[in-house]
């Protein structure tokens, strides 16, 4: 653990002193309590800091599984149905090109609401 702390450390020092950003993709669940803890507790509070230094790839899909099945794909989330259509209403949103700054916000926001998809209450 202390290695990879220390090989993270010397990347994130070495590309903070150079300029470069460097990239993260962030898998999360849109139901899932460590996804929602990560936003609210860790992402949102060391984002803006580290904006300069930081190209986010956000990928709403978790521990979903996927089966073929009859010519279509059958996903199963880890959190139920709900989640399935919570993770599908995130990469909608994202695959919108709105923008990394738009997107922080709009995932931010979602992930760090009591009930992350109380949003779907419109759609349902």
């Amino acid at each position: 653990m202390k290695l990879i702390l220390l090989t993270f450390s010397i990347f994130f020092c070495n590309s903070m002193c150079l300029g470069e950003s460097f990239k993260i993709s962030i898998y999360y669940e849109t139901l899932c309590p460590d996804s929602i803890r990560f936003f609210r507790y860790q992402f949102n509070r060391t984002y803006e800091d580290l904006l300069p230094y930081m190209d986010v790839d956000f990928i709403p899909y978790g521990h979903a599984r996927h089966t073929w099945e009859n010519g279509k794909w059958n996903i199963q989330c880890q959190h139920g149905q709900k989640e399935c259509v919570g993770n599908r209403f995130h990469a909608c949103a994202l695959a919108q090109g709105n923008g990394k700054e738009k997107d922080v916000k709009f995932i931010s926001c979602s992930m760090s609401a009591t009930n992350p998809t109380s949003y779907l209450k419109l759609v349902e």
